[in-house]
């Protein structure tokens, strides 16, 4: 199966233009974020006006050609993807040794730094509030994989917040764009608190396990903290959480019992047994329409069925995964994810 490397098969990289003289066109008012390789600022373009944020990539610092390719996809990544909800690139160019990002400027943080403060301060969001953030960036998702890209680093960091309330998925350097026929990835990135099981087994993956982090991020979402957490944890302990789905039930006076499926059945070891975006957004839906209906306790979801949701989503997934086993089938040293996951768990 062949995979497109976007350095390899992308003749984008070589737009990227020299321009010393553009970095002038920005009025730079403040480092707003920072990290090994890139910095942040806010910025004003000097010709019209718009704030933007400015995107540093420190290329003289990063040595490893691995980190240089995952710095420069982004761009490549971003010049791909249009969507309301997905940062915008604007522009980007070589200046002073240094690679440039021009980027919509988000003006309220991001979901981390929200979550920080209601942690901080004893507060929840409510539901509706939380599948308003959460069905924005589904739609996100929904558009990135349509187009064959895997975010691979989906976390609340990286969900981007604006004064109104929208949200735009941002942070593409983990970014993959597959080619239509290719099942499975093995290249293990992104951050371990929000990885597949897959991913950290290093198996073969596909977009299954971008639905695996949207299930950890709409369960940080309610419960202010990431599913498969605790204090001072080696990556061996959070695995082992991992395999065993040990994660802290959602209280049921205060959320539905439809958000808590949704986030049981993106949380399953199984790729093939994951929703999909769409049966997602199907079941948002359905919660969204009985809220709406003036059922105000906040068990008003307890008897919406989902069995035909998720009944259709099994037999979906079944007749994909036959496929793809026929697609495979010479292919002799290909891994089964499961049984690879509970031959680990026996160990």
């Amino acid at each position: 199966m062949m995979m497109i490397m976007m350095n390899n098969n992308d003749n984008d990289i070589d737009e990227i233009r020299f321009d010393d003289e553009n970095l002038k066109n920005y009025d730079i008012k403040k480092l707003v974020g920072n990290g090994e390789f890139c910095d942040v600022y806010k910025a004003i373009n000097r010709i019209n006006g718009q704030v933007v944020a400015l995107k540093r990539l420190k290329m003289r610092r990063i040595q490893n050609g691995q980190t240089r390719m995952e710095c420069l996809r982004e761009i490549l990544v971003l010049r791909r993807l249009n969507h309301s909800n997905i940062i915008k690139h604007l522009d980007s160019f070589y200046a002073h040794n240094e690679i440039y990002m021009v980027l919509e400027y988000a003006d309220a943080g991001d979901l981390s730094k929200m979550i920080r403060y209601l942690r901080v301060n004893n507060k929840l969001l409510s539901e509706m509030a939380i599948l308003n953030y959460f069905t924005q960036i589904c739609e996100a998702l929904d558009y990135m994989h349509s187009k064959f890209i895997m975010h691979r680093d989906i976390k609340p960091a990286n969900v981007l917040v604006m004064q109104n309330h929208t949200v735009k998925l941002a942070d593409f350097g983990f970014s993959r764009l597959i080619s239509s026929n290719t099942e499975n990835v093995i290249t293990v990135v992104g951050t371990p608190y929000y990885m597949a099981p897959e991913r950290h087994f290093q198996l073969k993956y596909s977009f299954s396990a971008d639905i695996w982090s949207m299930g950890c991020l709409l369960y940080e979402l309610i419960m202010l903290y990431p599913p498969f957490y605790e204090t001072n944890q080696h990556i061996n302990m959070l695995i082992k959480k991992i395999t065993d789905l040990d994660y802290k039930p959602i209280d049921s006076t205060l959320y539905s019992n439809g958000i808590r499926q949704i986030i049981n059945n993106c949380l399953r070891l199984s790729p093939i047994e994951r929703l999909n975006i769409q049966q997602i957004l199907e079941m948002i839906r359905l919660i969204q329409s009985s809220h709406n209906n003036e059922q105000q306790n906040n068990n008003n979801n307890n008897d919406i069925d989902f069995n035909l949701i998720l009944t259709r989503q099994r037999s979906k997934s079944l007749g994909n995964q036959i496929k793809n086993d026929e697609d495979n089938n010479n292919n002799n040293n290909d891994d089964d994810e499961m049984d690879s996951i509970k031959q680990i768990q026996s160990s």
